[in-house]
């Protein structure tokens, strides 16, 4: 990292340079890379939205932004393993491009530009890291715009109270990472991870999403797409979809009885019934349920996929969907 750590740092005295050398290459990641045509591409195009983004932010913006992408390459690294590397970075580095441009995985596009917004801090004070990376709108001019860049700045206020009542209980970590799932001029569609360690015995994760439905000038509610009846086959779609997850991924250690049924049943039902953990693409709505809520950590993540061909007579008359 030593490499693209002094590479981003030149990039913030020279917002136009390429931030990547192949002649420096050296680590395995920098290698395959090079050696990759699409990989080199994609990481091409990256640089250049970092470039972007680092040109029109204020000096501290600049540092923040320069310290997140360094941290963001390590953690690219690590989440790529050697089998398909170059698929895996390639891919990576196009989600970068496309949250540091501010542009949509899919969709025709936003209905006014956003703008990356990035909190990168190491706290003397109560000890904690902060790595916030979201999306607003850069000049929010409609009900709609501004409800949304609200619901992002309470997403840092919320960190704020973490960051101060820590004193001496030692070190934390606090992140937010946003994708910009769907845009259109009718719906807006952003997924945001949320990361917690406090020290306990695993660290807190969430999903939160922020689904703008532009008519409307507000974000959607589940009410606003789903009536009772239309409510409850949703549910139990997705009922059938985490039993079937769980059978595959547990075995025999999956909720067979009536009563742990009946439970996982109530969990998913109250949990889908919470647009936040919705999120839209261009042909599947997606619903990620938080870690601990409907299974245990160790489990790991649970999903209910539903495609439009499916939902779309389910939902009510306006809802803007793909």
């Amino acid at each position: 990292m030593r490499v693209w750590a002094l590479a981003l740092t030149a990039c913030l005295a020279a917002t136009g340079a390429h931030a990547f050398d192949c002649g420096k290459a050296s680590t395995e990641a920098e290698k395959e890379i090079c050696a990759d045509p699409a990989a080199r591409a994609a990481d091409a195009d990256m640089s250049k939205a970092y470039a972007a983004l680092v040109r029109g932010a204020s000096a501290k913006s600049k540092a923040q932004i320069a310290r997140a992408q360094v941290n963001w390459l390590e953690r690219r690294d690590g989440a790529c393993s050697r089998e398909n590397l170059a698929a895996c970075l390639a891919e990576q580095s196009r989600q970068r491009a496309k949250f540091l441009a501010a542009q949509p995985e899919a969709g025709p596009g936003l209905p006014s530009p956003m703008t990356a917004k990035i909190w990168y801090d190491k706290l003397a004070k109560g000890q904690v890291d902060v790595d916030y990376e979201l999306l607003e709108f850069a000049a929010p001019s409609s009900p709609g715009e501004r409800a949304f860049n609200a619901a992002v700045e309470k997403l840092q206020d919320d960190a704020k109270p973490l960051i101060a009542d820590r004193g001496d209980e030692g070190a934390a970590s606090l992140g937010a990472t946003m994708r910009l799932v769907y845009a259109s001029p009718a719906l807006v569609s952003a997924r945001a991870e949320l990361y917690v360690d406090g020290g306990g015995a695993h660290p807190n994760m969430s999903v939160r999403n922020f689904n703008l439905d532009i008519a409307r000038g507000r974000l959607l509610a589940f009410a606003d797409a789903f009536d009772a009846a239309a409510a409850k086959t949703v549910a139990a779609r997705c009922f059938k979809s985490v039993v079937e997850q769980k059978r595959a991924r547990l075995g025999d250690d999956a909720p067979k009885t009536p009563d742990e049924l009946k439970e996982l049943e109530k969990a998913v039902g109250e949990a889908t019934g919470d647009l936040a953990l919705w999120s839209f693409s261009a042909s599947k709505a997606v619903i990620a349920y938080d870690r601990d809520t409907v299974g245990g950590w160790a489990e790991g993540d649970y999903a209910c996929e539903i495609g439009y061909g499916v939902l779309r007579p389910l939902t009510k008359s306006g809802l803007p969907l793909p």
